[in-house]
């Protein structure tokens, strides 16, 4: 069977639904308007990792990390925990959403937010560092 490529890069015959692996830069044009600042060695994404295969979280931590190492500052707002996991630091924040969230319920390491009693992001955190 010959595969034919919409010029997006899906395969025509394929059901929209299914997930496509490309060569094309891991932010491309779906995934600029999650870049929300680039300026002055400060990176700020908003879940940079939503629409993403496992296998492409794994190559955005990497690109993230080499960041770090270039000396850049890094802030994501993420719920992807192996990427909550993998932070530096980490601020939760609840206790729920909307007029019952919006304050900081525990930062710091992730290693001291997973331990955190006062956390509902805590256990899923705890898990994912296993």
């Amino acid at each position: 069977m010959r595969w034919s490529r919409h010029r997006s890069g899906r395969r025509r015959d394929a059901p929209p639904s299914t997930p496509e692996r490309t060569n094309e830069p891991l932010i491309g044009s779906s995934q600029q308007g999650r870049l929300v600042l680039a300026t002055h060695g400060l990176y700020i994404l908003d879940e940079p990792t939503t629409g993403l295969h496992p296998a492409d979280v794994e190559k955005l931590l990497t690109q993230l990390n080499a960041l770090v190492d270039a000396g850049n500052t890094v802030i994501v707002v993420e719920h992807d925990m192996r990427v909550i996991a993998a932070s530096d630091w980490v601020i939760d924040l609840g206790p729920d959403a909307g007029d019952e969230g919006g304050r900081i319920v525990v930062d710091g390491p992730p290693a001291q937010v997973r331990e955190s009693k006062s956390s509902r992001t805590a256990p899923y955190l705890s898990r994912a560092m296993e």
